[in-house]
């Protein structure tokens, strides 16, 4: 319904899959620019939320819209030609929700719906360090844009991390859309900064503006989400990393000993993956669950489990 009623209006749109941090982080570094600029999707915002507001917009104002699609909102327009986003990005494809998917590649399959009916001038944005790019860049009708880790071959735009920035490069501009001086922790975070900060350069907003808006942005609920300290202990919420390679990249982000409590609904995902990081945590705490009961079976003794 939303996309039927973004024909009749000129506002900008762009679709994220998988990362509300990257979403997030645009709007906020957006909305500096674009005071009206509206974020929505499977970030639990209803797009029909603000969907009056945008048609009444005068005809020839640009209003950005960014929204975040899962694989199953991606699959639901499976028929349809009304997803045609000015740019659309892929962060990573990793292991999810697989009791939902009869394998990993139908999963796969619904993720590709996120460039499918772009064409010549719109942009697919990709994770340059994630084995399905070179399938997605050969695949998508846009001009793929990548991000990654490390320094990206010269006659690629896109952006990387060095060890105290985060750069992007288009055409023959190249510029700094972030330093150190972050408010939210974690490489991880880092990474999904860069990869807001090419969409921003893409979309065309000045390298200074993202600089600030980024270095800027306060983080979101749930993702890391620093809720007290008590007694010199400070608690992390971090309930949204659902898979085991969020809960490694979280375990990264810190220094300090670190307790961590996990559990839940298993997603028919496999949990040995967690063998690696298994033993930074000082102690590991799950709540009741299935997925608890698997964990169990993974043989995460290099720390005591407490269920």
């Amino acid at each position: 319904v939303f996309f039927f009623f973004k024909q009749k209006t000129a506002y900008e749109i762009y679709q994220c899959d998988w990362s509300s941090d990257v979403c997030s982080s645009d709007l906020h570094v957006l909305s500096s620019v674009y005071p009206d600029a509206k974020l929505g999707g499977n970030i639990t915002v209803s797009p029909l939320s603000f969907v009056e507001e945008l048609l009444k917009t005068p005809h020839q104002a640009e209003v950005p819209v960014v929204l975040e699609l899962s694989s199953w909102q991606l699959a639901d327009l499976k028929e349809s030609t009304v997803l045609r986003p000015a740019i659309a990005v892929i962060t990573n494809i990793l292991p999810d929700h697989q009791n939902r998917y009869s394998s990993m590649e139908s999963y796969v399959q619904d993720k590709k719906r996120i460039y499918r009916n772009q064409d010549s001038f719109s942009r697919t944005v990709l994770n340059f360090d994630d084995p399905y790019h070179v399938a997605f860049a050969k695949e998508t009708p846009a001009k793929p844009i990548f991000f990654s880790r490390g320094p990206l071959p010269a006659e690629l735009e896109g952006g990387w991390l060095s060890s105290d920035t985060g750069r992007v490069r288009t055409g023959r501009s190249d510029s700094v859309v972030f330093s150190r001086n972050l408010k939210v922790p974690g490489e991880h975070n880092r990474l999904n900064l860069l990869c807001a900060g090419v969409v921003l350069t893409v979309f065309g907003i000045a390298p200074h503006i993202i600089r600030k808006g980024l270095e800027a942005f306060p983080g979101i609920a749930h993702r890391l989400e620093c809720v007290a300290t008590v007694d010199g202990v400070t608690y992390y919420n971090d309930s949204t990393a659902t898979i085991p390679h969020a809960t490694i990249e979280a375990l990264h982000s810190f220094n300090s000993p670190v307790h961590l409590i996990m559990g839940g609904t298993d997603k028919e995902i496999d949990f040995s993956v967690f063998q690696s990081a298994a033993g930074i945590p000082k102690g590991i705490y799950l709540l009741e669950g299935d997925a608890a009961e698997k964990i169990q079976t993974q043989n995460l003794h290099r720390r005591p489990l407490n269920v």
